[in-house]
Protein backbone atom coordinates (compact mmCIF):
# COMPACT_ATOMS: atom_id res chain seq x y z
CA UNK A 1 0.00 0.00 0.00
CA UNK A 2 1.09 3.77 -0.34
CA UNK A 3 1.60 6.09 1.91
CA UNK A 4 1.65 9.76 2.56
CA UNK A 5 4.13 11.86 4.10
CA UNK A 6 2.24 13.82 7.42
CA UNK A 7 5.02 15.48 8.07
CA UNK A 8 3.90 19.39 9.29
CA UNK A 9 0.24 18.03 9.67
CA UNK A 10 -1.53 17.64 13.04
CA UNK A 11 -1.07 14.92 15.16
CA UNK A 12 -4.82 14.78 15.72
CA UNK A 13 -5.65 14.10 12.09
CA UNK A 14 -2.20 12.12 11.01
CA UNK A 15 -2.90 8.95 12.68
CA UNK A 16 -6.10 8.26 11.50
CA UNK A 17 -5.32 8.71 7.95
CA UNK A 18 -2.33 6.23 8.39
CA UNK A 19 -4.69 3.73 10.57
CA UNK A 20 -6.96 4.07 7.60
CA UNK A 21 -4.53 1.83 5.56
CA UNK A 22 -4.49 -0.45 8.34
CA UNK A 23 -0.90 0.61 9.74
CA UNK A 24 0.06 0.52 13.36
CA UNK A 25 0.67 4.65 14.71
CA UNK A 26 2.59 5.08 17.47
CA UNK A 27 2.73 9.20 17.93
CA UNK A 28 5.10 10.60 20.36
CA UNK A 29 6.40 14.13 21.61
CA UNK A 30 9.81 15.34 20.00
CA UNK A 31 12.09 16.93 22.35
CA UNK A 32 13.84 18.27 20.27
CA UNK A 33 11.16 21.14 19.07
CA UNK A 34 8.71 23.21 21.11
CA UNK A 35 6.13 23.69 18.00
CA UNK A 36 3.13 25.88 17.84
CA UNK A 37 -0.55 25.33 18.21
CA UNK A 38 -1.67 22.69 17.13
CA UNK A 39 0.83 20.15 17.60
CA UNK A 40 2.35 18.54 14.41
CA UNK A 41 4.07 15.78 13.43
CA UNK A 42 8.11 16.88 13.08
CA UNK A 43 8.86 13.60 11.04
CA UNK A 44 7.57 9.89 10.23
CA UNK A 45 9.73 6.34 11.06
CA UNK A 46 8.70 5.51 7.49
CA UNK A 47 9.16 7.13 4.25
CA UNK A 48 6.25 7.82 1.98
CA UNK A 49 5.76 5.33 -0.32
CA UNK A 50 5.04 1.67 -0.61
CA UNK A 51 4.77 -0.45 2.85
CA UNK A 52 3.55 -3.61 4.02
CA UNK A 53 0.05 -3.80 5.49
CA UNK A 54 -0.10 -3.50 9.03
CA UNK A 55 3.30 -1.99 9.23
CA UNK A 56 4.40 0.13 12.04
CA UNK A 57 4.98 3.70 11.74
CA UNK A 58 5.96 6.09 14.67
CA UNK A 59 4.90 10.08 14.30
CA UNK A 60 7.39 12.41 17.03
CA UNK A 61 4.94 15.48 16.98
CA UNK A 62 6.24 19.31 18.40
CA UNK A 63 3.88 19.43 21.59
CA UNK A 64 2.60 23.26 20.82
CA UNK A 65 3.50 26.14 23.15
Amino acid sequence: MAINGVRGSPVDAAPGELEALALTVTPGKDPNCAGSPPPTVSSQSLPPGTMPVHSEITLPYCRGA
